[in-house]
């Protein structure tokens, strides 16, 4: 999953990066990018099973392992443990 700044393309639209035919063009792309729904970040922890067999994701309850950065089934990125 990639994050994107909205603006960005935007402003890439309004610019030269973009062919459009007219400015109606340009001003018709961007307000439908303006209408685009954000994507927000997603954070989760690993979570240990109460078997204590395994662990499972925060947030979608997927099996995984402390030892990934993101679960592979909702792509939510784990935190980091403050336990020390």
């Amino acid at each position: 999953m990639e994050l994107i700044n909205r603006q960005d393309v935007i402003d890439i639209i309004m610019g030269d990066g973009l062919y459009c035919d007219t400015y109606a063009d340009k001003v018709y792309s961007a307000e439908r990018i303006k209408n685009i729904p954000t994507v927000e970040p997603r954070r989760g922890e690993w979570m240990l099973m109460s078997d204590c067999t395994g662990e499972y994701c925060s947030l979608c309850g997927h099996e995984g392992y402390s030892g990934m950065s993101y679960c592979p089934n909702c792509g939510a990125r784990m935190e980091e443990s403050d336990e020390s």
